[in-house]
């Protein structure tokens, strides 16, 4: 599924009744177990009362390192959370190295520019039913490497005031093949109107196009690992990654395929030269 918003790549997700594994990488994976607490913080009035089942972070699990465990409440059934997270890893680890998996987010909620046309994803979930309506706006990221959170420049907060300025609206849908199904009423979308980038170009004038281009250009190695770009949009995308060898090397095990695989190789070379 799509990490937003804003957008920031996609996580992978294994999971099962128990326990579930997630990586924005394809490589370093966080182990979430359901186990057993009495932890007074999460279930309220004294300690032993309303005990219960909860999902919890507990470990990391990579091919090279192994499980790793986290800090965990000590409250918790620890002896169920490690056979718990050894049987989430004997499930993750044939299928591991068969990312990127296909998406599974298909219910996607869409700012509209005046038109009823999409401007930007704000949101997407897996379940069939959209969530609780909230304030709809459209959240740039920064550039892949910088700190989570960290400011971001003037360019980039120009952009998103003026994305959302040029809202009239948002509306859930359904992703088809074929396009966006209203999931409340409202105009069907054909595939050849949906943003492939996630923000559509249409409503910028030059100014604001430029500024959208610089986005593209920066968030590349991220926006790399969506599904269905056509061929052309992909090599745009690739040679604009390049320039990031770092990130290029962190995201590229997600990205369903190369257009140009000597530049990719090339670049992933720099970025391993620049690391040693």
């Amino acid at each position: 599924m799509r990490l937003l918003a804003p957008f920031r790549g996609m996580l992978q997700v294994v999971a099962t009744e128990s326990a579930r594994a997630l990586s924005d990488d394809g490589v370093h994976w966080q182990i979430q177990v359901r186990v057993s607490t009495r932890n007074p913080l999460w279930w309220g009035g004294v300690s032993g009362e309303h005990a219960g089942e909860r999902l919890m972070v507990f470990a990391g699990w990579s091919a090279g390192e192994g499980l790793v465990q986290y800090p965990f409440d000590p409250m918790a059934d620890l002896d169920q959370a490690w056979a718990r997270a050894e049987a989430m890893v004997a499930a993750l680890e044939p299928i591991h190295r068969q990312v990127p998996f296909a998406p599974a987010d298909h219910l996607e909620h869409w700012l509209l520019d005046a038109g009823g046309r999409p401007l930007a994803l704000i949101a997407s979930r897996l379940d069939t039913e959209p969530a609780a309506s909230r304030a709809a706006r459209w959240h740039a990221a920064e550039p892949p490497g910088a700190p989570l959170g960290d400011p971001l420049d003037e360019d980039t907060r120009a952009l998103a005031r003026a994305v959302n300025a040029a809202a009239a609206g948002s509306a859930w849908f359904h992703r088809r093949d074929h396009g966006l199904e209203p999931v409340h009423g409202g105009g069907f979308v054909p595939a050849h109107q949906v943003p492939p980038l996630l923000l559509a170009r249409h409503w910028a004038d030059d100014r604001h196009r430029r500024l959208l281009d610089e986005y593209f250009r920066r968030q590349a190695p991220r926006l790399l690992t969506l599904h269905g770009l056509d061929e052309a949009l992909r090599r745009e995308l690739e040679q604009a990654a390049a320039e990031q060898p770092e990130a290029v090397e962190r995201y590229v095990r997600l990205y369903p395929c190369l257009i140009d695989e000597a530049l990719v190789r090339s670049t992933r070379v720099r970025a391993r030269l620049r690391r040693g």
